[in-house]
């Protein structure tokens, strides 16, 4: 993923909710950037199918999310929380 894509998926306008990201201004020299969702910011940004689900066993519920993402790099990890 590219510094251009990173800004424009997390720090979408249309959220309710703005993303926590730190730092708050960074660019492609800035070694880690993070961004944390809890999980209604999650399910705006993903859509709510995505953040519950399961079978007839268990239900699962994202309940929050970390990415860190590598300016330089262009790579990114993602973090989920479940319960």
């Amino acid at each position: 993923m590219d510094l251009a894509y990173f800004n424009s998926f997390f720090r979408n306008p249309d959220l309710s909710t703005p993303i926590d990201i730190t730092p708050s201004t960074f660019d492609a020299s800035t070694t880690v950037v993070v961004a944390e969702l809890n999980h209604a910011q999650a399910g705006e940004l993903l859509g709510v199918k995505k953040v519950k689900g399961g079978s007839r066993m268990a239900t699962m519920y994202l309940a929050s999310m970390c990415i860190v993402f590598f300016p330089a790099t262009g790579n990114a990890r993602v973090w989920l929380s479940v319960l």
